[in-house]
């Protein structure tokens, strides 16, 4: 079991949307919109190992409680050591009417047992619900992952159209030339900065990482340079943190047969 383990507890999650026009970003979304819950959690490190063996319960509820999938990831030596970022689907607000995954396991008295068991191995928590942007991502997410960068951009308010047609245009145009498979990309609606990108380029390891970021392998000094320069202005703050798929963490549940 990696040191790094997680704990999902029942988190709060409400419908929102961000659009790729200014005047839609404080529009509330439409149910159809994709949407998932990120859980950000900071691990007491003495705790590590009994917070993972706790997790391989929590995960089963939630597997025999019908969540179709989970995502765990461990940060990979540079970011926060002992966080761990827990992606999970939702459907919507009408999700929240009815019981989590974790109860419809378990049931109700053992999910608050395990909840009661996480809450003193957590040292701090950050639930943010996020709006997937399939419009602004390049290529299928892999069932899983290995190494991960993920950023999380910060942009200036007002900015955010000017931020989607770099995504569209200059960034689009250099990954694919760089023959990136997949690039994620999702805005937070609740739960943090709402003018906040959260993004996501897969690594096969760090000898690959070494070479350094499609972006600036591809562009160059000079056209880097260039890049950085339309987005001035536009980009308030950027966070770039190296994160590694957690197998023994995460599920996905095999469709079933029609």
């Amino acid at each position: 079991m990696s040191r790094l383990c997680v704990a999902v507890l029942s988190a709060l999650v409400l419908s929102a949307m961000a659009s790729a026009r200014t005047s839609d970003a404080q529009t509330p979304p439409n149910a159809s919109r994709q949407l998932a819950v990120l859980s950000l959690i900071d691990v007491k490190p003495e705790l590590m190992s009994e917070f993972g063996a706790l997790q391989a319960e929590v995960m089963t509820a939630q597997r025999v409680g019908g969540q179709p999938w989970r995502e765990t990831w461990n940060t990979a030596t540079f970011g926060y050591p002992y966080r761990v970022a827990v992606l999970s689907p939702v459907d919507g607000l009408g999700q929240l009417d009815g019981q989590t995954y974790t109860v419809k396991g378990v049931g109700a008295a053992a999910a608050t047992a395990l909840n009661a068991r996480a809450r003193p191995m957590i040292d701090r928590q950050q639930i943010l619900l996020l709006q997937v942007r399939p419009d602004l991502e390049i290529g299928t997410r892999p069932a899983k992952g290995g190494l991960g960068v993920i950023s999380y951009i910060s942009v200036s308010t007002g900015r955010e159209v000017d931020m989607e047609r770099v995504l569209r245009t200059d960034v689009h145009a250099a990954l694919r030339k760089a023959a990136v498979t997949y690039y994620g990309v999702s805005r937070v609606v609740y739960g943090g900065d709402t003018n906040q990108y959260v993004t996501l380029l897969m690594f096969e390891n760090f000898t690959e990482l070494d070479r350094g970021h499609p972006l600036e392998r591809v562009l160059g000094a000079d056209g880097f340079a260039a890049l950085q320069g339309k987005q001035a202005g536009v980009i308030a703050k950027l966070e770039r943190h190296v994160i590694r798929y957690n197998e023994a963490l995460s599920f996905r549940q095999a469709a079933a047969k029609p």
